[in-house]
């Protein structure tokens, strides 16, 4: 299942170059919104992001298309991971708006996240590992749209009450990566990520 999401006249950051798209809209396929819970660990859930929004305003209006979905939440904070090697303080204003309370201390991020935000700004090709097509050494972004490939729990782990966990594809590594998700009453936001900022092959 495929859904593709578009930001109006949005940049695209593609191996460090800016180019000018207009992606206006959003276009759902039909069921690619479904929510993962239940759903067969087989079955993956793609989301297509046909620019990577290179601005605070074109990202909260591309996220706030998304996070009405686990996977979709996923999306946003690795395309926000994605932005920090580019501009880190975009990135980071931009990740900030995709995680829940458990990653936040005093309306910044909190130790463990701090880490994860070094991680990905010194090491551009882990958040880039998460999307189809990319290789090291460097994982380079390929043309756009921009895959990412999202599963269910095969294990049916319950993180607790209002929480989803999710896996999603990495390019950098021979298994999938966890991510666990809240459901607040904004949108899906991403509660614990730490194995997203773990190594990928050089």
């Amino acid at each position: 299942m495929t859904r593709t999401v578009g930001c109006a006249v949005a940049l695209c950051l593609v191996a460090g170059l800016g180019c000018q798209m207009d992606t206006s809209g959003l276009s759902r396929v039909p069921g690619v919104g479904a929510d993962l819970a239940g759903a067969a660990a087989s079955v993956p859930y793609e989301i297509e992001i046909e620019a990577i929004p290179a601005g605070e305003a074109p990202f909260d209006t591309w996220f706030s298309k998304v996070d009405d979905t686990p996977q979709g939440a996923a999306a946003g904070f690795i395309a926000a991971a994605i932005l920090l090697s580019q501009d880190a303080a975009l990135g980071q204003r931009c990740l900030l708006k995709t995680v829940a309370s458990d990653y936040l201390s005093g309306g910044g991020p909190n130790h463990s996240l701090k880490y994860g935000i070094g991680r990905f700004e010194e090491r551009a090709g882990i958040a880039r590992s998460y999307v189809r097509n990319t290789v090291p050494p460097d994982y380079a972004l390929p043309d756009p749209p921009f895959t990412m490939t999202f599963y269910a729990d095969a294990a049916g782990t319950d993180p607790g009450p209002g929480r989803r966990k999710i896996f999603v594809d990495c390019t950098g590594a021979d298994s999938r990566r966890p991510i666990t998700l809240l459901e607040t009453a904004g949108g899906w936001r991403v509660a614990e990520a730490s194995s997203l900022w773990v190594g990928v092959r050089k």
